[in-house]
């Protein structure tokens, strides 16, 4: 299921962790060389924003208004962030030989409460793998909490789970 010149398709998925940062050096490093003919990579991030039925319901209207106009103040900046993020990553695979043309970008927002960030990250990651035709799923192993230095992170291993059939490179 490869479309023109392009032999594997890589799903990349980026946050901002140090794990992220090593994933995306060693897609740059691992096809450079190939990346103009071979690899295309689409880079992925998942950005958060706050659910509606959070606003307050039993304050006035005037607590209400501000509660939305800060969520979104935070979505908006999530946005920019993540949009940035996603930016700095094609630079990086562009500057080590990939054509401009065989990185694409994608970010995807989902209403998220903070502490279920983490569930929602790997259910969007996870919809994103069974819906495009990707050959190879690569991400960071763990975010950056050093709580679950020993373990694989949250979000990677709901992806392990899931990805039954493909290959994924979990990069430390």
């Amino acid at each position: 299921t490869h479309t023109g010149a392009f032999r594997v398709h890589l799903l990349l998925a980026v946050d901002h962790s140090d794990a992220s940062d090593k994933a995306v050096k060693f897609v740059a490093d691992c096809f450079q060389k190939a990346a103009a003919d071979s690899v295309k990579v689409t880079l992925f991030h998942v950005v958060e924003s706050l659910p509606s039925f959070v606003v307050p319901a039993h304050h006035g209207a005037e607590s209400k208004e501000i509660f939305a106009e800060a969520a979104d103040a935070w979505e908006k900046a999530n946005q920019k962030a993540g949009e940035e993020l996603l930016a700095t990553c094609r630079d990086q695979l562009v500057s080590a030989g990939f054509s401009a043309s065989a990185v694409a970008v994608k970010l995807a927002q989902r209403d998220s409460l903070p502490e279920a960030k983490q569930v929602v990250a790997a259910q969007t990651i996870i919809a994103e793998m069974q819906s495009g035709a990707y050959d190879v799923i690569v991400m960071g192993r763990r975010a950056k909490s050093p709580v679950s230095d020993s373990f694989v992170g949250t979000v990677a291993s709901k992806v392990l789970r899931e990805a039954a059939g493909k290959t994924v490179w979990i990069i430390d």
